[in-house]
């Protein structure tokens, strides 16, 4: 990916890169790229892997409680058993 990226692949295909590589080497369905930006609310998701139409940028919750606030504070991988 790093050598893609130093190449000029465009950013929205090195992040379905991203995520295709994290579906196969984790061995899961489902993967989302989110951005962060400490200070700014909310969080954008801007690739995902799984999912039957691919995730449009879109906003997501980073408030207590929140998936997104959950995965930032953990020391350690969160993987999720079931998404609804």
């Amino acid at each position: 990916l790093g050598l893609q990226a130093l190449a000029g692949l465009e950013l929205p295909a090195l992040m379905k890169q991203a995520t295709d590589a994290v579906c196969r080497t984790l061995e899961v369905d489902f993967c989302r790229l989110t951005e962060f930006r400490p200070g700014e609310q909310p969080a954008q998701v801007r690739s995902g892997e799984g999912w039957a139409a691919p995730p449009q940028p879109t906003a997501s919750s980073v408030g207590a409680g929140s998936l997104t606030d959950f995965t930032l504070q953990a020391d350690e991988p969160v993987v999720v058993e079931d998404l609804r």
